[in-house]
């Protein structure tokens, strides 16, 4: 089996977590620093921040604490905010004209 350099990466990167304690003062500064950098992506909604952060808080904390003890925390800095010029925005119909139906009254599919 080869292993590439991302994965080998990635299997460093969680063991040297799974052997670091973390104080619970530095758990909730970790998951304020993640979600400040997830709201720089004008695309992110509360929602997928939440789930983004619970996942981060599983791989990197969740053998040492319980995501219970965390989950008030995660959903207060992921609060659901519409984001400025991004998915939140109405998105077109792709409704085709009406000069595209069949004319057995079925909508025109592709």
């Amino acid at each position: 089996m080869k292993i590439t350099e991302r994965k080998l990466r990635k299997i460093i990167r969680e063991q040297l977590i799974r052997e670091m304690k973390f104080s619970r003062e530095e758990v909730e500064q970790y998951i304020k620093d993640q979600a400040d950098s997830y709201r720089s992506d004008p695309t992110m909604t509360g929602s997928t921040m939440r789930a983004l952060l619970m996942d981060d808080f599983m791989d990197d904390i969740g053998a040492q604490y319980d995501i219970k003890d965390f989950q008030d925390l995660i959903d207060e800095v992921s609060i659901d905010t519409p984001a400025p010029g991004g998915l939140a925005q109405e998105v077109p119909t792709l409704t085709p004209p009406k000069k595209y139906q069949q004319k057995s009254g079925t909508k025109w599919s592709p």
